[in-house]
Protein backbone atom coordinates (compact mmCIF):
# COMPACT_ATOMS: atom_id res chain seq x y z
CA UNK A 1 0.00 0.00 0.00
CA UNK A 2 1.34 3.49 -1.01
CA UNK A 3 1.75 6.45 1.72
CA UNK A 4 0.17 9.40 0.79
CA UNK A 5 1.84 12.60 2.18
CA UNK A 6 -0.14 15.21 3.95
CA UNK A 7 -1.56 18.18 1.93
CA UNK A 8 0.53 21.39 2.05
CA UNK A 9 -0.48 24.60 2.59
CA UNK A 10 0.57 27.28 0.01
CA UNK A 11 -0.58 30.83 -0.04
CA UNK A 12 -2.29 31.99 -3.11
CA UNK A 13 0.86 34.14 -4.46
CA UNK A 14 3.25 31.44 -3.14
CA UNK A 15 0.77 28.55 -5.07
CA UNK A 16 1.11 30.93 -8.45
CA UNK A 17 4.88 31.80 -8.04
CA UNK A 18 5.45 27.69 -7.70
CA UNK A 19 3.93 27.25 -10.83
CA UNK A 20 5.12 29.91 -13.17
CA UNK A 21 8.82 28.80 -12.03
CA UNK A 22 7.64 25.25 -12.95
CA UNK A 23 6.41 26.29 -16.39
CA UNK A 24 9.41 28.34 -16.86
CA UNK A 25 11.73 25.22 -15.84
CA UNK A 26 9.71 23.09 -18.04
CA UNK A 27 10.35 25.26 -21.23
CA UNK A 28 14.03 25.63 -20.45
CA UNK A 29 13.98 22.17 -20.21
CA UNK A 30 12.54 21.11 -23.41
CA UNK A 31 14.45 24.58 -25.27
CA UNK A 32 17.42 23.26 -24.01
CA UNK A 33 16.67 19.46 -25.36
CA UNK A 34 15.61 20.60 -28.57
CA UNK A 35 19.08 22.52 -28.88
CA UNK A 36 20.96 19.52 -27.96
CA UNK A 37 19.10 17.42 -30.75
CA UNK A 38 20.10 19.97 -33.21
CA UNK A 39 23.06 20.11 -32.75
CA UNK A 40 23.63 16.94 -34.13
CA UNK A 41 22.85 14.37 -31.45
CA UNK A 42 20.20 12.63 -32.87
CA UNK A 43 19.31 8.76 -32.34
CA UNK A 44 16.57 7.79 -30.35
CA UNK A 45 14.93 10.37 -27.81
CA UNK A 46 16.47 7.92 -24.68
CA UNK A 47 19.61 7.97 -26.37
CA UNK A 48 18.88 11.77 -27.03
CA UNK A 49 18.28 12.34 -23.17
CA UNK A 50 20.96 9.96 -21.80
CA UNK A 51 23.72 12.02 -23.99
CA UNK A 52 22.36 15.59 -23.01
CA UNK A 53 22.40 14.78 -19.19
CA UNK A 54 24.69 16.87 -18.15
CA UNK A 55 25.09 18.16 -14.58
CA UNK A 56 22.94 21.47 -15.26
CA UNK A 57 20.17 19.55 -17.06
CA UNK A 58 20.15 16.74 -14.23
CA UNK A 59 19.98 19.64 -11.68
CA UNK A 60 16.85 21.28 -13.63
CA UNK A 61 15.46 18.00 -13.84
CA UNK A 62 15.83 17.74 -9.86
CA UNK A 63 13.99 21.02 -9.48
CA UNK A 64 11.16 19.91 -12.11
CA UNK A 65 10.46 16.92 -9.95
CA UNK A 66 10.58 18.58 -6.56
CA UNK A 67 8.03 21.58 -7.95
CA UNK A 68 5.51 18.60 -9.40
CA UNK A 69 6.08 16.94 -5.86
CA UNK A 70 5.05 19.89 -3.97
CA UNK A 71 2.90 21.25 -6.24
CA UNK A 72 0.87 18.12 -6.64
CA UNK A 73 0.58 17.39 -2.79
CA UNK A 74 -0.46 21.88 -2.11
CA UNK A 75 -3.71 23.15 -1.24
CA UNK A 76 -3.97 27.26 -1.95
CA UNK A 77 -5.64 28.87 0.74
CA UNK A 78 -6.89 32.70 0.64
CA UNK A 79 -8.27 35.37 3.10
CA UNK A 80 -11.57 32.81 2.06
CA UNK A 81 -10.39 30.17 3.79
CA UNK A 82 -9.66 31.84 7.10
CA UNK A 83 -12.04 32.52 9.80
CA UNK A 84 -11.98 36.42 10.64
CA UNK A 85 -9.29 37.41 13.04
CA UNK A 86 -7.85 33.94 13.42
CA UNK A 87 -4.55 33.34 12.02
CA UNK A 88 -3.54 31.10 9.07
CA UNK A 89 -1.55 30.92 6.09
CA UNK A 90 -1.42 33.93 4.49
CA UNK A 91 -1.83 35.95 7.44
CA UNK A 92 0.61 38.86 8.60
CA UNK A 93 1.13 38.89 12.44
CA UNK A 94 2.54 41.56 14.82
CA UNK A 95 3.79 39.97 17.71
CA UNK A 96 5.06 41.25 21.16
CA UNK A 97 7.94 38.73 22.71
CA UNK A 98 7.83 38.96 26.71
CA UNK A 99 11.44 40.39 26.66
CA UNK A 100 9.97 43.58 25.07
CA UNK A 101 10.75 43.04 21.44
CA UNK A 102 8.34 43.25 18.14
CA UNK A 103 8.31 41.27 15.23
CA UNK A 104 6.43 40.94 12.09
CA UNK A 105 5.44 37.57 10.38
CA UNK A 106 3.59 35.99 7.12
CA UNK A 107 2.60 32.91 7.73
CA UNK A 108 3.57 30.71 4.64
CA UNK A 109 3.79 27.03 3.51
CA UNK A 110 7.16 25.60 3.94
CA UNK A 111 8.32 26.53 0.36
CA UNK A 112 8.16 29.72 0.24
CA UNK A 113 9.82 30.39 3.53
CA UNK A 114 12.12 33.84 3.73
CA UNK A 115 13.47 34.28 6.97
CA UNK A 116 14.89 37.78 6.16
CA UNK A 117 11.54 38.95 4.92
CA UNK A 118 9.47 37.69 8.19
CA UNK A 119 8.06 35.11 5.88
CA UNK A 120 7.97 31.72 8.61
CA UNK A 121 6.45 28.48 8.01
CA UNK A 122 2.69 27.38 9.49
CA UNK A 123 4.91 25.09 10.23
CA UNK A 124 7.62 26.38 12.38
CA UNK A 125 7.43 26.35 16.06
CA UNK A 126 6.39 30.28 16.04
CA UNK A 127 3.81 29.75 13.10
CA UNK A 128 2.75 26.59 14.71
CA UNK A 129 1.83 28.29 17.68
CA UNK A 130 0.19 31.31 15.72
CA UNK A 131 -1.91 28.78 14.31
CA UNK A 132 -5.81 29.80 14.92
CA UNK A 133 -5.18 32.27 17.57
CA UNK A 134 -6.25 35.70 17.64
CA UNK A 135 -5.11 39.52 18.80
CA UNK A 136 -4.83 39.82 22.52
CA UNK A 137 -3.80 36.19 23.36
CA UNK A 138 -0.42 35.26 24.56
CA UNK A 139 1.13 32.27 23.26
CA UNK A 140 3.93 29.85 24.55
CA UNK A 141 6.76 28.86 21.72
CA UNK A 142 8.67 25.91 22.21
CA UNK A 143 11.81 25.94 20.43
CA UNK A 144 15.53 24.45 20.18
CA UNK A 145 16.14 27.77 22.14
CA UNK A 146 14.16 27.39 24.72
CA UNK A 147 10.19 28.02 25.92
CA UNK A 148 9.24 31.55 25.44
CA UNK A 149 5.97 33.86 25.38
CA UNK A 150 4.55 36.27 22.94
CA UNK A 151 1.42 38.22 22.61
CA UNK A 152 -0.62 38.92 19.44
CA UNK A 153 -0.60 42.57 18.59
CA UNK A 154 -2.35 42.77 15.56
CA UNK A 155 -3.81 39.96 12.52
CA UNK A 156 -3.69 41.92 9.30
Amino acid sequence: MAVTEEKMLLTQEGWRRLHEELAALRKQRDLEMGEHRQAGHSGDWVESAVQYMSSDAVALGRRVAQLEKVLLRSTPVGPANREQGKIGVGSKVVVRWDDGGQDNFLLVGPPEVDIATGRISYEAPVGCALMGRQVGEWVEVISPDGPSQLQIIAVI
